[in-house]
């Protein structure tokens, strides 16, 4: 892996313990620019869609 393509998944999972849409905006936005789609982006974004739901329904008062 490159050095550059190891920052991108580096800040993507970053991300998507922070904010998950855009964690897994950028892991979609590498996967688009032809980075190889590995085990762990896809497990990424698993995570990020799990996260986003639990992300939803702590802001909307839900949890």
């Amino acid at each position: 892996m490159k050095k550059e393509n190891y920052k991108n998944v580096m800040t993507a999972y970053s991300l998507i313990g922070l904010v998950p849409p855009l964690g897994i905006l950028f892991i979609i936005i590498d996967w688009l620019k032809g980075a190889k789609v590995n085990a762990a982006s896809v497990i990424g974004v698993f995570l990020g869609i799990v996260l986003t739901v639990v992300y939803y329904l702590q802001l909307s008062g839900q949890m």
